[in-house]
């Protein structure tokens, strides 16, 4: 018997994948019969099982103590320190007595939970209590009342945490009972179990008897948030296939490892220390945050739909179940409290409710094959055994004295029996598995009809290749599907694999898949399915057998427009084992023939879209040729601006230079002549006097004489114009010099030769536009404040930087009038320009400021802020040009209402430039 049902499982293993490659290979890879026992494999769920009975019953058995009896109105540890868990409302100061110490009750010292209990149970319900807590270095006191611990606070407290970890211990058993080789199934199976005892060992803090116990709670508090962290490793994408990563869930596990080190050292010491418990509580809300973005990271790096749609379950699940978990350790590792440990973590069943529906409805960790392929063997093992059992069974009822003579002959027949209608029984079950996990048979109709409705709504290439395999996977129930086309006859075909876990590659293929694709097509041509379908054919060379093998083909269609093979379609078999018939092969044909025209489509889409991006192109870049001749054409125009403005300039400085010139020559010669014969006058005047006083010290003996002369001394006034006289010949001198410094200053001004480059001192050339604007500045009353420091000179042309200081100058005697205390600001000194020794001028007014919207156009030809007949708008033009000629750079400050502040920059080497 036992040979028997070998030879009748063989079938059907050579078909099933290892369950730990499902979720990674193809499923033509085929395995052999397990090596060790069942309970050996399943090592994991047993040892589960193990933990999870004793913990339960235990626990369920240790809080059911709890009914009837009178409680402080809150939960104990055994060092004192009042507990996370507790009612809904109770106690009702829940922020201040939360993992406080318990120092006394009424006065009386207490030392353990035991202690603070037989105080409170000597006396009737509701007695209301002094207790004296101490919390992070502080004591306080508070008074509760005591109650009794009723039916429905052990519902509350206990059932909602058993709750809890029946689902953990549940969940995580049966995901490991059906995928022991699975990584995922494992480490969730961890990683719950470890939950549930999290959960059901939290009844031990609350008795002081179950010390043990209430160490394997703390561990377990600790060691939960690592398994979650190593979970959202694994689950539901594993992310530690890749080298260097095997190692990383060892980073959690040491934290954990040094978290339960220091809380029992903290909780058991005195004063307890809940630092390394609140760092705990902290940890745990930070797995939540790591499960949940690894979940996110997840489903955006996998959009195959065999990931997705298990993805959007669990991510659902666990956003429901964390943001109150997550809350409620917050508050605790902050030492808030107020939400009751066990009701913060009650929504936590909505993350193993997404689990179980995305098994049942997403086949998650694959559980939907392992189910059917064990069914399947129950199936066949039963009917087996079965019927054996009747055909040994059956002659003894009809004559039991002939039983053993009949027990040989009919155990013989009925093997030989079974080799002939092994195949047929196996072909009838599975048909039945097809009925039962998928409600009908494949509907291939229906399927071919969605997909040419989907067809004629895609136009993109990638998705009518990523549609077609989906649905040839999912609607026709095959292992794989590949779809290679021959997109150029210079280019090698491309293929497409889609697995039976919804993963789609992309790969190239050789001659042999060309070669396959139109022997296929004279096939189709020459009205043979038969020959399409039937692909295990002598006439197949090598090459082309070898494309069918790295398919893992059993059915290939041609993909044909009109006489043209535009791909092949393989096909893997069918997950029932069931093999293609003719009229199966008649539908795909149909629907290989829609899916050449989608292709044929997209492929015609491509090319327009390709035309497009290329006209596109062409178009974007006569257009920037086009900004380009227009930016080109702007500048040449500034340009010509720019020009036209200093040769409006250059014109009107050669008139000016003329003019003054000649002015400046008939003003010196009589200023000269004036000069000099005031010189000569003032020595006259001197000899006069003295002549005069030596007459005057003669004496006069003639009194009418005497009279005469005393008369015209006081008539003219004799000693007055002695005094008077020289003082007025110095003023006609300092007027004579002053009158040739206005005309050396004029002449430097606007001197012809004014462009050579010499060595120039900006404060001189500063100085004398102020000379030659001291009239506008003091009719206008301006204070002018300088601040000059030692600069060196500068190489630059002294009449192009005159003309500089006289624009700015002028604008800022403008600009000030009208202002209460018009004052100009000059300062001189030394700066850096692109690594150059520069010399910097700062000139800054009070005035009214520039507007926003002017600055940017300041210097821009023609432009002008003043009313029409008060400026050109050349004067900071010829400025900008002037000093960008000289190799430096003009800036301006300003702002409504607080002035402007116009700041030059000179290099002290020459250097040319074209403005």
């Amino acid at each position: 018997m036992p040979e028997i049902m070998r030879e009748l499982s063989a079938p059907i293993q050579s078909r099933v994948p290892s369950d730990c490659e499902a979720l990674h290979t193809p499923l033509t890879n085929v395995v052999q019969e397990p090596a060790h026992p069942w309970f050996v494999q399943q090592w994991r769920a047993l040892l589960g099982l193990v933990v999870a009975v004793p913990v339960l019953v235990l626990s369920m058995q240790q809080s059911a103590r709890w009914i009837g009896r009178t409680i402080p109105g809150f939960l104990l540890m055994e060092n004192a320190v009042i507990a996370s868990v507790s009612g809904h409302d109770w106690p009702h100061d829940k922020a201040a007595l939360f993992h406080a110490e318990v120092d006394a009750v009424d006065d009386i010292p207490t030392a353990t939970s035991a202690d603070v209990y037989d105080r409170i149970a000597a006396a009737p319900a509701g007695t209301q209590f002094r207790y004296t807590l101490r919390r992070d270095g502080v004591t306080y006191e508070r008074t509760v009342a005591s109650r009794t611990f009723s039916v429905l606070d052990w519902v509350e407290v206990y059932v909602a945490l058993f709750t809890i970890a029946l689902s953990c211990f549940g969940t995580g058993i049966i995901v490991v009972l059906l995928q022991p080789a699975l990584r995922s199934a494992r480490v969730y199976c961890w990683t719950f179990v470890i939950g549930g005892v999290f959960s059901a060992s939290a009844t031990f803090l609350h008795d002081a008897g179950f010390p043990a116990w209430s160490r394997l709670y703390f561990f377990a508090e600790a060691f939960f948030p690592a398994a979650f962290i190593h979970l959202g490793m694994v689950f539901p994408v594993d992310r530690l296939e890749a080298r260097g990563r095997r190692l990383l869930p060892v980073v959690p596990y040491a934290i954990a490892g040094l978290l339960v080190g220091a809380k029992l050292r903290g909780l058991y010491a005195e004063p307890p220390d809940l630092t390394a418990l609140r760092a705990n509580y902290a940890f745990i809300a930070a797995s939540f945050v790591f499960f949940l973005a690894a979940a996110i990271v997840a489903y955006r790096q996998n959009p195959d739909p065999s990931v997705r749609p298990r993805l959007r379950v669990v991510m659902l699940g666990v956003v429901v179940g964390s943001i109150l978990s997550f809350t409620t350790f917050i508050e605790n590792a902050l030492g808030s409290g107020r939400i009751p440990m066990q009701l913060g973590v009650i929504l936590a069943g909505c993350f193993f409710l997404a689990t179980a529906y995305a098994i049942a409805k997403h086949d998650l960790f694959d559980v939907d094959r392992v189910v059917r392929q064990g069914f399947i063997y129950g199936t066949l093992s039963a009917i087996v055994v079965g019927t054996y059992a009747v055909v040994l069974l059956l002659p003894a009822a009809i004559a039991p004295e002939q039983a053993a003579v009949w027990r040989v002959p009919l155990g013989m027949t009925f093997v030989l029996v079974l080799a002939l209608a092994l195949d047929p029984l196996r072909r009838m079950v599975q048909d039945g598995v097809d009925r039962a996990f998928y409600r009908s048979r494949v509907d291939y109709r229906g399927a071919i009809d969605d997909l040419s409705e989907a067809l004629t709504k895609l136009v993109e290439l990638p998705e009518v290749v990523a549609h077609v395999t989906r649905v040839v996977v999912e609607a026709l129930q095959v292992e794989s599907a590949s779809l290679g086309l021959f997109l150029a006859p210079d280019q090698p075909p491309a293929v497409w694999l889609r697995d039976p876990d919804g993963h789609l590659t992309r790969s190239e293929g050789n001659d042999g898949l060309v070669a396959l694709g139109r022997d296929l097509a004279e096939a189709d041509r020459a009205g043979r399915a038969d020959a399409v379908a039937r692909l295990v054919d002598v006439r197949l060379d090598h090459q082309k057998r070898r494309v069918l093998e790295r398919a893992s083909a059993t059915l290939a269609l041609p993909l044909c427009v009109g006489e043209r093979t535009v791909g092949v379609l393989l096909l893997g078999p069918r997950r029932s084992g069931k093999a293609f018939d003719f009229d199966d092969v008649g539908l795909l044909r149909t629907l290989a023939h829609q899916t050449a025209m989608a292709l044929q489509n997209a492929r015609a889409y491509e090319e327009l879209a390709a035309l497009t991006r290329e006209l596109d192109a062409r178009v974007r870049q006569r257009t920037d040729e086009l900004h380009a001749s227009n930016d080109r054409l702007s500048a040449a125009y500034g340009e010509l601006q720019r020009t036209q403005a200093k040769l409006v300039h250059s014109e009107k400085m050669s008139s000016l230079g003329q003019l003054v010139a000649g002015v400046a020559h008939e003003l010196n010669n009589p200023a000269s002549f004036v000069y000099g014969s005031l010189t000569n006058l003032t020595e006259y005047v001197q000899a006069f006097v003295e002549i005069v006083r030596a007459y005057e010290e003669v004496p006069v003996d003639d009194e009418h004489l005497r009279r005469r002369l005393s008369d015209l001394r006081d008539r003219h006034r004799l000693d007055y114009l002695v005094v008077e006289a020289p003082e007025l010949l110095r003023i006609c001198a300092e007027g004579s010099e002053r009158i040739k410094s206005i005309v050396a200053d004029l002449r430097a001004f606007a001197r012809p030769g004014g462009t050579e480059r010499s060595a120039v001192d900006v404060r001189e050339g500063i100085e004398s536009t102020l000379r030659l604007l001291q009239h506008r500045i003091a009719g206008a009353g301006v204070t002018v404040t300088r601040d000059y420091r030692d600069v060196p000179r500068i190489e630059a042309a002294a009449g192009e930087l005159n003309q500089v200081w006289m624009n700015l100058l002028a604008n800022a005697v403008d600009a000030v009038r009208g202002a209460e205390r018009p004052e100009i600001r000059i300062a001189i000194g030394r700066c850096t320009l692109d690594d150059r020794r520069a010399v910097a001028v700062e000139i800054a007014d009070n005035g009214a400021g520039i507007e926003a919207r002017h600055v940017p156009r300041l210097f821009e030809p023609f432009f002008t802020t003043k009313p029409v007949g008060h400026g050109t708008g050349l004067g900071l033009s010829i400025a900008y040009g002037a000093v960008k000629d000289h190799g430096g750079e003009i800036t301006v400050a300003s702002a409504p209402g607080q002035g402007a502040t116009f700041t030059t920059r000179l290099p002290v080497t020459s250097v040319r430039t074209t403005a």
